[in-house]
């Protein structure tokens, strides 16, 4: 083919040049679709996160047995951080809300199935690290999360339906950072 100032083929250079536009359309449904990006069993069905491409950007929806839960504008990206117990019989689903954001790169929800009725998400919570520990404590889960930059270490407890922030346990004096 005929060549460009640069050396490339100038048909070569058209293909990269409309390559981004074309990518929509090469992935999902074409401009605007569903694509179901993860999926977790739990003791009722299944709960999935799929991402929704729209003429307004992506959408990442949450839902379980097809009924929405979460519909997430404002995130990069959502994923699954864990399930208690583990699949098929979670009961509990922890969120990954990933903002994109280099001040505050992730945040968290948590999502119940219960025996009976609709599942119940809490609020986004955290303080912006990616790095959440959790256990089990006999009457609820406990959700640990460190200190990331500025940001102090958090502590919250999922039983009985609610959330709540605890306080964070301090760290044995082996493992505090050296005071400056």
């Amino acid at each position: 083919g005929q060549r460009g100032p640069c050396g490339g083929t100038l048909a070569w250079r058209w293909l990269l040049g409309i390559l981004p536009f074309l990518t929509p359309a090469l992935v999902g449904n074409g401009w605007t679709g569903e694509t179901v990006w993860h999926e977790v069993r739990t003791h009722r069905g299944t709960v999935e996160i799929v991402r929704d491409e729209t003429p307004a950007g992506t959408v990442f929806r949450v839902r379980h047995e097809g009924k929405p839960i979460l519909d997430a504008t404002e995130y990069d990206s959502v994923a699954f951080h864990l399930t208690y117990p583990e699949p098929p019989a979670a009961r509990l689903v922890l969120l990954s809300l990933i903002t994109g954001r280099n001040n505050c790169p992730n945040l968290y929800a948590l999502i119940e199935i219960p025996d009976r009725g609709e599942p119940r998400l809490t609020q986004e919570f955290g303080n912006c690290s990616p790095f959440a520990t959790v256990r089990w404590l006999g009457h609820g889960l406990r959700i640990d999360i460190p200190r990331i930059g500025r940001a102090a270490a958090q502590s919250w407890v999922y039983a009985a339906g609610k959330l709540r922030r605890i306080r964070a346990r301090p760290k044995p004096p082996s493992q505090q950072e050296p005071a400056r």
